[in-house]
């Protein structure tokens, strides 16, 4: 029975880290000896209580933490250390813990236990420095740093970090004697040079920053990184010849890099020498070496610029024409490429380059909804609609793809299909009164061509009570009111209010005007409705008939008739216009 349970805790042991029995070593009371136990003189005392409680939580939160399990982990280390306070295991696995979740102030007392027990424990050391870095505590970290180098005169990495430590905590004279320390072991490496340089630039003393880089270089005359180095002690004295000259330098001690590359073209940008730069980009962009992430943020960045200066655009669809050249298979270059053409309103390629994205990865749904759009521009709705579908597979609880397919069923006249979807959408929007009104507003559109026009009434005020100023919705309301003849006066109301907001957009205009006409304000309706003739410089075949019929009104039937044919030249006018032109005569 004995044997039986030794070997269960034997078991239980084994799963420990190797740095747990010390700590429970010291925690161990002494007890009765039992070197006189069948006279061997090696048995280690029993476990008391305290060790085997102490071994329990400790397993448990370890098995914890591995599964994920972190709250639970938490308390059961917080046991061990009710257990023994100075339990070492556990105060570190909670600093290592609280750094994690990012709360270094309750880190650092647990990291501090750990460290204390054992300062030559290099782990301690490193989440104990970790918790006093975040919470700023400098000159206790330096402390820690002069033990480490003292235990581990050898480990070089501890230097390089002292001296980073030092140069934050405003003690330069301390990071330079680090340093000096640091070459004596390892000899003059690139990143003294650059610890140095920051250091005399931080006490303005810039010449002696070129001078600790040109010594470097005299030792290591093929490292191109020491030119890049001095160029930017250059750039940060304004010095841009001799920052140029150094960035050149570099490229012939390494032709093609794309890092110097980049650099010479971000010394042409910033000059605004876009046409220097270009070829130099262009060099980066066909290095192997500059991941496609970095093409992506230089692109965005070429989108801002050629936002304003088109001259450049040229350039930038060679960028993109590299990129696509050395990423054939990355969505993110095509995505790109379709957000530059839908920019230049040239739809058909963007259209391709949202689909060769999505054929490569169809799971980032924002690059869905820029086919849609592009889509609607190109007015293809049945290739909307398809697609729609095939999106709404993927995304079943995005309500956003269910308003585009109602759209796009809307312009293909199938107003039954729109509202389902529609309906189906609104169902799904959560937190978003923006998003909700738009649904509203097509539903009133949807509503209004199937006939049901309460419920496309109560749509449209659904609408407009989340916003009230929706110009769209108070146009389309107010139209679809007035061909009604139902309540004209809040049609109206709602119609001026759109051409007060906009008074030079011509749909709007007809609408008053139209309305005015309604409520048989003839001479009222003329001057608005001549507003909308004159508002486009290609007016709608709707805007010139109406024009025509209120030029009847006022019993200028040479007007009408004019502006009745002009409308028929536009197309798309009203079944009655040929009767009105044949017979001379107003039919409604």
């Amino acid at each position: 029975m004995l044997r039986g349970n030794f070997m269960r805790f034997l078991w239980i042991l084994t799963l420990m880290p190797a740095l747990f029995f010390g700590a429970c070593k010291s925690s161990r009371k002494a007890g009765t000896s039992t070197d006189d136990l069948k006279g061997n003189r090696n048995i280690a005392s029993p476990l008391n209580k305290n060790d085997l409680e102490l071994i329990h939580y400790f397993h448990n939160a370890t098995r914890d933490k591995l599964l994920g399990n972190y709250e639970e982990a938490i308390r059961n280390y917080r046991r061990c250390l009710n257990i023994n306070p100075a339990h070492a295991p556990s105060s570190y696995e909670l600093g290592m813990m609280y750094l994690t979740a990012g709360d270094p102030v309750a880190a650092e007392p647990y990291a501090k236990v750990a460290y204390t027990s054992d300062p030559a424990n290099v782990w301690y050391a490193k989440v104990y420095l970790s918790a006093l870095k975040e919470n700023r505590r400098y000159p206790e970290a330096i402390k820690i740093y002069n033990n480490l180098e003292k235990l581990y005169p050898d480990n070089t990495e501890f230097y390089n970090e002292h001296s980073s430590l030092c140069l934050l905590a405003n003690r330069n004279s301390d990071a330079l004697d680090v340093l000096e320390k640091l070459e004596q072991k390892s000899g003059l490496t690139l990143e003294i040079v650059e610890l140095r340089k920051k250091i005399y630039l931080k006490e303005g003393k810039p010449e002696k920053a070129i001078a600790a880089v040109k010594q470097y270089i005299e030792s290591w005359p093929d490292d191109y990184r020491a030119n890049l180095i001095l160029a930017q002690i250059y750039q940060f004295l304004g010095r841009g010849n001799e920052e140029l000259a150094e960035l050149k330098a570099a490229l012939v001690k390494a032709p093609g890099n794309a890092e110097v590359n980049l650099n010479i073209a971000e010394h042409y940008r910033v000059l605004r020498n876009y046409e220097s730069a270009l070829p130099y980009l262009k060099e980066a962009f066909s290095s192997p070496d500059l991941d496609i992430d970095n093409k992506i943020k230089i692109l965005l960045g070429m989108f801002l610029i050629t936002e304003s200066n088109t001259g450049l655009r040229g350039a930038a669809y060679e960028l993109l024409d590299i990129a696509v050249l050395a990423h054939p298979s990355d969505p993110k270059v095509y995505s790109m490429y379709g957000d530059f053409c839908f920019r230049d309103k040239n739809y058909e390629k963007a259209r391709d380059s949202f689909r060769k994205a999505i054929a490569l990865d169809n799971s980032k749904y924002a690059v869905w909804s820029q086919l849609f759009i592009v889509e609607s521009e190109l007015g293809d709705f049945d290739s909307m609609i398809a697609e729609a579908k095939v999106a709404q597979e993927l995304f079943p609880n995005e309500p956003t793809i269910l308003l585009f397919m109602g759209i796009a069923q809307l312009q293909k006249k199938q107003p039954g299909e729109a509202a389902k979807n529609l309906e189906n959408g609104l169902k799904l929007v959560v937190d978003n009164p923006a998003l909700e009104a738009q649904f509203y507003a097509n539903l009133g559109d949807a509503y209004h061509r199937a006939k049901l026009y309460g419920k496309s009434d109560d749509a449209y005020e659904a609408a407009l009570k989340i916003n009230p100023d929706d110009s769209y919705v108070l146009n389309n309301y107010a139209y679809y009111l007035s061909l009604r003849k139902e309540n004209l006066a809040r049609a109206a109301e709602m119609s001026k209010k759109t051409v007060d907001m906009f008074p030079q957009n011509p749909s709007y205009l007809d609408t008053y005007g139209w309305i005015l006409y309604t409520q048989e304000k003839f001479k009222e309706a003329e001057p608005w409705l001549a507003k909308a003739v004159k508002a486009g410089s290609t007016p709608s075949a709707v805007i010139l008939e109406h024009y025509g019929d209120v030029l009847y009104r006022l019993e200028d039937r040479n007007g009408a008739l004019e502006y009745w044919r002009k409308a028929k030249e536009a197309g798309q006018a009203s079944e009655l216009l040929d009767q009105k032109i044949r017979e001379l005569r107003l039919i409604e």
